[in-house]
């Protein structure tokens, strides 16, 4: 009985796990710092990118924990960039796969506001950056991302 017991408490503590965690967004200048790249647009292309492929002799290489969804966005309106853009058509996000590492599906064809910070060259976004379709944003709230955001931001870069 004791061995059967110890052995439930070593495999409850013992597995592998992630968890994805968030710091809270508290002030306008937190959006400034943070992300690189505020836009409302359209998901139309949708893929997963793994970092290495499938290998029959590893089985646990068909497990997801690296790979990406990589979507491809009609860009609308461009309500915060760190970087001066000229006025992008398109732009490509990358975030995982997995919710544990904090990863968000986008869905196609759906209106969204999408924060995004640029890492390693790319555009990417997490479950942890208040992503959403824009139909889902209060009246306020679209006031505060549409117009207060991007002039409280310019002046941020100014000072900054």
């Amino acid at each position: 009985m004791k061995t059967l017991l110890l052995l439930a408490l070593l495999g409850g503590c013992c597995t592998l796990g992630h968890a994805c965690s968030c710091i809270p967004i508290i002030s306008a200048d937190d959006y400034c710092r943070i992300f690189d790249l505020i836009f409302l647009g359209t998901a139309f292309t949708e893929y997963k990118q793994r970092e290495r492929p499938i290998d029959p002799k590893d089985p646990w290489s068909v497990l997801d924990i690296n790979a990406a969804w990589v979507y491809t966005f009609q860009v609308d309106k461009i309500l915060w960039a760190k970087e001066s853009l000229k006025a992008p058509k398109t732009v490509t996000i990358r975030t995982k796969v997995q919710d544990s590492m904090c990863g968000f599906q986008f869905a196609l064809d759906k209106y969204f506001i999408v924060f995004a910070r640029l890492y390693d060259g790319a555009y990417t976004a997490s479950a942890c950056d208040t992503n959403v379709p824009w139909e889902h944003v209060d009246k306020g709230q679209k006031q505060f991302y549409s117009s207060l955001i991007p002039k409280h931001c310019a002046r941020y870069s100014e000072k900054n």
